[in-house]
């Protein structure tokens, strides 16, 4: 049986000398008497930050506060906070006696409009006739003219104050006035506040309801400015867990003097029915760097030249310098000749140091 000679560093050392600089030869026994573990390399995406405070805010666009429309009393309000409700749902009743007064008036000016249509009709005639003046027709024209505009006008101000072109029509064929206003929720969401109170008096355009679009969220997180470089907008930030991600759609201009930190907003992708607006979490950045990979931080070596890490091969270490491009979390962003899965020394690394200083390769 063949016995394995001991194995000494001094030995490897004298075997190295007549290799190239960036190569340390290791026979398998040798790596493991020495120690020497590896790990393989990540994607760049992988990499992750340290865990930084994170608030869950409502995209400003997606918020509407529903108004009085008109000055009246709150009759009855049929929403309370947290309810879901659909755009066009009746959310609140108000008694408005202002809003009697416009349906009279809208109604007098169908009035007055019908018998200027007839009037004009008439005299369109008669001027065809040659009977009247062309003067006379243009002076009912202008009239009819007026009272369409008024007309318009008066409708608009009624939609204003809430009535839909269903109840616009019952106005116009029943005539009957009513001092009841619907208040109807403008989009579809959640009831995040309510207002005002049943049998309370409100202004006109006073505050009822504060309505949300929770589709869409967004997660902003302060950010010190040593873990800015490199982060664009479309970085990824996630949880530790991973159940929740976003994407980065804003990174600061300013910094907090307070703390020097910048702001980054992220549009939430994924887990979006597991958070709630103004809710705290953690989240880290996700680093993603087209030609970059993620390695342990003990894999990193360092001498005057430069940075460095020891590649596993058939015959031993290769050592590749790189350039480290991020470091948190434990673990380095790096570029260099090396991809995903290239098996990286982790351990034993102070003997393969010597080992590499020992051929002239290291200082």
């Amino acid at each position: 049986m063949n016995m394995l000679k001991p194995f000494s560093l001094s030995a490897a050392l004298l075997l190295a000398s007549v290799a190239h600089a960036e190569h340390i030869p290791l026979e398998p026994q040798q790596i493991d008497a020495l120690g020497i573990r590896w790990s393989p390399a990540q994607p760049a995406g992988d990499t992750r930050g340290p865990a930084l405070p994170t608030r869950v805010t409502i995209p400003p666009a997606q918020i509407q506060v529903v108004s009085a429309p008109q000055t009246g009393l709150v009759e009855q309000l049929s929403a309370a906070v947290g309810d879901h409700v659909s755009a066009g749902q009746v959310i609140a009743y108000l008694q408005s006696p202002q809003l009697l007064t416009q349906q009279r008036e809208y109604l007098q000016t169908l009035t007055q409009l019908r018998l200027a249509r007839s009037d004009l009709q008439r005299d369109e005639t008669l001027f065809k006739e040659g009977v009247i003046a062309e003067r006379r027709l243009l002076e009912k024209r202008s009239a009819h003219s007026e009272l369409l505009a008024l007309r318009d006008q008066q409708r608009q101000s009624l939609a204003l104050a809430g009535m839909n072109k269903q109840a616009l029509a019952k106005l116009e064929s029943s005539r009957e006035l009513s001092s009841q206003l619907c208040v109807c929720a403008p989009i579809d969401g959640v009831i995040m506040e309510r207002y005002a109170t049943a049998g309370e008096r409100v202004e006109h355009i006073a505050p009822l309801y504060r309505i949300a679009n929770l589709d869409t969220l967004w997660v902003e997180i302060r950010t010190p400015l040593s873990l800015l470089d490199g982060v664009s907008e479309g970085a990824t930030v996630v949880t530790d867990d991973g159940n929740v991600s976003g994407r980065v759609i804003l990174v600061g201009h300013e910094v907090d003097p307070a703390n020097q930190t910048v702001l980054l907003r992220a549009e939430v992708t994924t887990g979006i029915d597991r958070l709630r607006p103004g809710q705290f979490l953690e989240m880290r950045l996700s680093a993603s760097v087209a030609d970059g990979v993620s390695v342990p931080a003990e894999a990193v070596v360092r001498d005057g030249q430069g940075s460095f890490v020891f590649l596993r091969t058939a015959d031993g270490f290769d050592v590749e310098k790189i350039s480290i491009l991020n470091q948190s979390g434990g673990r380095a962003l790096v570029s260099g000749n090396i991809k995903a899965g290239d098996p990286v020394a982790v351990s034993g690394m102070s003997s393969l140091k010597a080992a590499w200083q020992g051929i002239g390769g290291g200082e």
